[in-house]
């Protein structure tokens, strides 16, 4: 009689775990539902609600890493880690997605956009340049290696500087021509 009981407790333990467990649509679900009230149109900025994607964003990804929205949530999470300046958290998502992703779709961007971050946003001239030739050396025929190449022939040089260097180019060209 006890071995029975035993069996009908395991049984009906497994079933509450299962029908507890979320499933993978409800969690694209929800998901879907934040994504929609953080991005619609005319909506204001709210940090918390944006915090709160990411984490589910990278919880989704540490719970079904083999799903192929993994990476894809990964990449978003990082992106968004951009807009709030969080840039060190942005940069080890796109390696975990580099590391545990080498085949994605979109891995050749998140090396792009490691690169740019260092770039653009840390102003680590150094491992952006590194970061781009890596990028452009394992991509070679990627669309975004004409950009990581003018963007390594131009690091640390101020945009203004550049405009005023493009201006003068195009007021040479237009000098030759007539």
């Amino acid at each position: 009689m006890k071995i029975k009981n035993i069996v009908y407790l395991t049984i009906i333990i497994l079933i509450v775990f299962v029908a507890c467990k979320p499933s993978i649509n409800t969690n694209k679900d929800s998901i879907s539902k934040l994504e929609k009230e953080i991005f619609a149109p005319n909506v204001k900025f709210d940090s918390l609600k944006v915090k709160q994607l990411i984490n589910m964003y990278i919880d989704f990804a540490d719970r079904f890493p083999n799903d192929t929205s993994a990476s894809k949530y990964l990449f978003s999470a990082s992106r968004l880690y951009v807009s709030i300046e969080n840039y060190q958290q942005s940069i080890a998502l796109l390696d975990k997605i580099i590391t545990n992703y080498p085949k994605a779709k979109i891995t050749p961007d998140c090396m792009f956009m490691k690169a740019y971050i260092y770039d653009d946003k840390i102003k680590d001239y150094k491992s952006a340049l590194k970061f781009y030739n890596e990028f452009i050396k394992k991509y070679p025929t990627h669309d975004l290696v004409p950009a990581a190449k003018a963007s390594s022939e131009t690091l640390g040089v101020p945009a203004e500087v550049l405009i005023k260097g493009f201006e003068h180019d195009k007021a040479i060209k237009v000098d030759t021509i007539r």
